[in-house]
C-alpha cells in the first residue's frame, strides 16, 4: 500500500514538473524576446520547481507573475535609452538635455 502510494506521488511529482517546465519554457521565451532573459530563466525555474510540487494548479500563476513582471520591466530598459552621459561630467543626462543638470554647462552648442 506504502510502495502504491509512493510510486503514485513520484508520478503525480514528475508529470507537475514536465507542465511546469513547459510553462516556464514559454515564460523564457517571452523573457528573452522582450530583452529580458534573467526574469525568464527564473521563471522556467520557478515554474518547473512549483509545477513539481503542486503541478498546474501553481506553475500557471507562477508563470503568469513572471510574464506580468517581464512585460511590466520593458518600460524600464525603453526609458534607459533616452539617456546618455555628460561630456563635460560624464553624469547620465536625458538625451535631450539642453544643460547638464549635474555640473551645469550648457550642452545646446557643441564644444569647440
Amino acid at each position: 500500500m506504502i510502495q502504491v502510494l509512493a510510486q503514485t506521488t513520484a508520478d503525480h511529482m514528475v508529470w507537475g514538473f514536465i507542465a511546469g517546465a513547459i510553462v516556464g519554457a514559454l515564460v523564457a521565451l517571452f523573457g528573452g524576446a522582450k530583452g529580458r532573459l534573467d526574469l525568464g530563466i527564473g521563471g522556467f525555474f520557478a515554474c518547473a520547481i512549483s509545477g513539481a510540487i503542486l503541478g498546474l494548479i501553481l506553475a500557471v500563476p507562477v508563470g503568469a507573475f513572471f510574464a506580468w513582471k517581464i512585460g511590466k520591466s520593458e518600460n524600464k530598459s525603453s526609458a534607459q535609452d533616452l539617456r546618455t552621459k555628460c561630456p563635460h561630467c560624464a553624469e547620465v543626462i536625458l538625451l535631450e538635455a539642453k544643460l547638464c543638470k549635474h555640473c551645469g554647462k550648457d550642452l545646446s552648442r557643441p564644444e569647440q
